[in-house]
């Protein structure tokens, strides 16, 4: 069994339902990341079954942490090469989604996908999230790789609605930076709600998701 397939598997042990179509999805978002790769700074990881494993795979794991359901208005901030907001996409047609990356070059990557699989009700804006129209809110945010707890919180915050989840991935040190990020996740109006942990042996897979619900303002 190759390593892909091995991969492929532990979409199952998570619970993941992937069928061949969305495999075929997936492998092509992944062929295009690596020769746009070539290009631009995208992604350090080389192999397929990495990508597959240390991102798509991570960024489904998401939905452990939430309820998909048609209507929800999510926003990917910092998107970057379009984790985790497109395989969350992909998984879920019916998410509205805003996918938020500054850089030109990335965000013409991220088009490119967009229009290589037909993906709807995706809107691409290459702006920071201060930039953003303080009216505009949404249901989910999503984040990978931002930094520092406290600085996405403070990011993030305005860009949420009355009873929305900011989602990240955290490692086994998460605790700490929820301690150090206290005092703005209050100023916020941002309540720890969920902490679901992934963890796996083979290969060895450790970290968390956090959900973050807005309680206030």
């Amino acid at each position: 069994m190759t390593g892909k397939e091995e991969t492929w598997r532990l979409f199952d042990t998570l619970g993941l339902s992937v069928d061949q179509g969305l495999r075929e999805r997936f492998e092509k978002y992944i062929d295009e990341l690596l020769r746009w790769s070539q290009k631009i700074n995208l992604t350090a990881t080389k192999k397929p079954e990495e990508i597959l494993s240390n991102h798509i795979l991570c960024s489904l794991s998401y939905l452990m942490a939430f309820t998909p359901k048609p209507g929800l208005q999510a926003i990917d901030i910092g998107s970057g090469a379009g984790f985790p907001g497109i395989p969350l996409k992909i998984y879920n047609p019916d998410l509205s989604l805003t996918l938020l990356e500054p850089s030109q070059k990335k965000l013409a990557f991220l088009r490119h996908i967009g229009r290589l699989l037909q993906l709807k009700d995706v809107t691409y804006l290459a702006m920071p999230v201060e930039g953003m129209d303080r009216e505009k809110t949404f249901d989910l945010a999503f984040a990978r790789g931002f930094g520092p707890l406290s600085r996405l919180a403070r990011k993030a915050g305005r860009a949420l609605r009355m009873g929305g989840l900011l989602l990240v991935r955290k490692e086994k040190n998460y605790l700490g930076e929820i301690k150090a990020a206290a005092a703005i996740l209050a100023w916020e109006g941002l309540k720890l709600d969920k902490v679901v942990a992934i963890t796996q042996d083979r290969p060895r897979m450790e970290y968390y998701i956090l959900a973050f619900k807005k309680c206030s303002t």
